[in-house]
């Protein structure tokens, strides 16, 4: 045994302060202990301090002898028990062994998550207990500190143990993991979020379930084009009467409305009375719906200029290919050890927002039904949903006002019944609701400067103290404060290295800046080449096609392999043999400068 110090100040049932030997190398968050009835009695320091022996501690006649050096330093810490129990003044402090803190972190193999070792005992491993993650986790740090490789490894434990993971991404951050994912025994896909995106599933909205309000917010219809909204309303009551009398799903679809706004245009434009408008609707198999079709009127009457605004914004939304009238059965992209990354990159906030309600609100009321066996879209395993910059999609009142905060605050309360389990992590806690940030009774907590963030972390988590909380902004990047439920007690980690990969990093920027130079050259040589590859390939090119080739060389990749003496080159999804056509001329160009910089040429 060790010993580090006596107690020489009680503070209360939990915190005492010790009065250190000289000799002891002892460090924050270091862990100690007492003994009682035989029983060791584990804490951690919270603060050490070394202040000189103070004169007016003892008589005159003495402290005039005596001199104030490193010598006569009295070094005090104080310590947090992580027991019951409380010791004596004078009592004998020591040293806790690996073996004991080990003990006093222990969690079941079957349900244990190792994120990481004590930072201040690397040979601890600190291993969060996954049934604990039903109450919810919150990862919070500011930016560069390790929130998301923090993230990549929690997702790397529970894939280990067969989850279903769905994380809502919204720069597609995590489409990386999908590289390393079968080294773990699981999978991973990419759900998309408009047609043109890589991946594997295209989500699918149900437009039969939306009403017309979400579609003008989804749409970016300001509230104050009244004129356009009456035209969308018209319209969409006409599709509902159509879809729910004749059984027609397809009139609610984009491309549907898109035909009868042409209709209702085409029919303002030579129409004289309501009447004629309505018979030329009629004509050309517009449902009729006579309120509707008399909204119509009352606007088109006076020009068809807003139902010509409506298709430019029904078209782009059509565009994404995500609004159909049948949904994406979520059984084709929810599976058993699989991280969903639902990549949300590239697209307007507004649909960002309805996509995450859309899919948050299919599963939960899918897990309701499978845990209640009533009939209707289910799914059979709990999911894990990670929701990456939550203060977009749970904002505070006093912020903004979106339908995912209403649904993230339901789930955050009843979730855990149905096997619905968030992991919230964001940078800005403070702008997050505080109902759902509250609801995270586990948090990992990384470095935070921002003074408001770090009120919001302290008033949503019971275990986080003050002493604790004014760590936070000294914290390194990749360590960590672990509290609540999912740890037998607080600790100060190091978090692990991860096996997946990510994007969103810190860019290197003398490494890209030296990418510049090379290409610097290359653009240079587009316009030296550009006479010789013209003769070697039989053709010429414009100047306009030289100046786009320039642009390729800097923006896209170009693939190239020699068979024999033909090079076949493929430019963004543009695949030819060089001198044989099958491609515009700028793309050629920039191919034919590539092989020849490579010497294929």
């Amino acid at each position: 045994m060790k010993v580090v110090g006596r107690v020489v100040e009680v503070e209360g049932l939990d915190t005492y302060t010790v009065v250190l030997d000289s000799s002891t190398k002892l460090s924050k968050f270091e862990f100690v202990y007492f003994e009682e009835d035989g029983k060791k009695v584990l804490g951690y320091v919270e603060w050490i301090r070394v202040k000189p022996f103070l004169p007016s501690d003892v008589p005159w006649d003495v402290a005039a002898k005596m001199p104030l050096d490193g010598k006569t330093a009295v070094a005090l810490a104080r310590v947090r028990s992580l027991d019951e129990g409380t010791p004596s003044v004078g009592q004998w402090v020591y040293l806790a062994s690996d073996e004991d803190v080990s003990a006093l972190y222990e969690v079941p193999e079957e349900r244990a998550l190792w994120i990481g070792n004590l930072k201040n005992r690397p040979s601890v491993p600190i291993r969060l207990d996954m049934n604990a993650l039903v109450r919810h986790l919150a990862i919070i740090a500011a930016t560069g500190s390790g929130k998301t490789w923090t993230s990549v490894v929690l997702i790397e434990e529970l894939l280990k143990k067969g989850a279903t993971v769905l994380i809502l991404d919204p720069h597609g951050e995590y489409v990386p993991i999908k590289e390393k994912v079968e080294e773990l025994g699981g999978d991973a896909l990419v759900l998309k979020a408009h047609a043109d995106q890589e991946g594997d599933v295209l989500y699918k909205i149900d437009l039969t379930t939306v009403d017309t309000d979400e579609l003008a917010f989804v749409m970016g219809i300001p509230k104050t084009a009244t004129r356009i909204r009456a035209v969308l309303e018209g319209v969409r009551s006409a599709a509902q009467k159509a879809f729910k009398e004749g059984g027609d799903r397809e009139a609610l679809s984009l491309r549907r409305m898109v035909e009868y706004l042409n209709a209702v245009a085409e029919a303002s434009e030579v129409s004289r009375s309501f009447n004629q408008f309505a018979s030329l609707l009629k004509s050309r198999d517009f449902p009729i719906e006579e309120k509707a079709v008399k909204k119509l009127w009352s606007v088109v009457r006076k020009g068809p200029d807003p139902v010509y605004d409506l298709i430019k914004y029904v078209s782009e939304l059509e565009r994404l290919g995500v609004y159909d009238t049948r949904p994406t059965p979520l059984m084709s992209f929810l599976r058993p050890s699989t991280a969903t990354v639902f990549n949300l990159s590239g697209i307007k906030k507004e649909v960002q927002v309805h996509l995450v309600y859309d899919v948050l609100k299919r599963i939960f009321e899918a897990r309701v039904r499978y845990m209640r066996e009533v009939p209707g879209e289910k799914y059979p395993f709990p999911v894990m949903v990670v929701v990456e910059e939550a203060h977009r999609f749970a904002p505070p009142p006093s912020e903004e006002n979106v339908w995912t905060t209403s649904l993230l605050k339901r789930i955050a309360s009843e979730g855990r019944k149905f096997g619905v389990l968030l992991t919230i992590i964001t940078q800005r806690p403070s702008r997050v609701d505080q109902t759902v940030l509250s609801q995270c009774q586990s948090q990992i907590i990384m470095r935070i400067i921002n003074p408001k963030d770090q009120e919001a972390v302290a008033n949503s988590s019971e275990e986080l103290g003050a002493r604790l909380a004014s760590d936070l902004p000294s914290l390194k990047p990749g360590e960590a404060i672990v509290v609540g439920p999912a740890l037998p007690k607080p600790a100060f980690i190091k978090v692990r290295p991860k096996v997946l990969d990510y994007g969103g990093g810190d860019l290197d920027l003398v490494e890209e800046w030296g990418k510049a130079t090379l290409i610097k050259e290359r653009v240079r040589a587009v316009e030296e080449l550009a006479p010789k590859v013209a003769e070697l390939l039989g053709t010429s090119f414009t100047k306009d096609d030289i100046e786009r080739a320039k642009g390729i060389i800097v923006t896209e990749k170009i693939y190239l392999s020699k068979v024999g003496n033909r090079v076949k080159a493929r430019v963004g999804e543009c695949s030819f043999v060089l001198g044989e056509g099958g491609c515009d001329p700028a793309r050629a160009l920039a191919a034919a400068v590539e092989a020849a910089l490579r010497g294929y040429l």
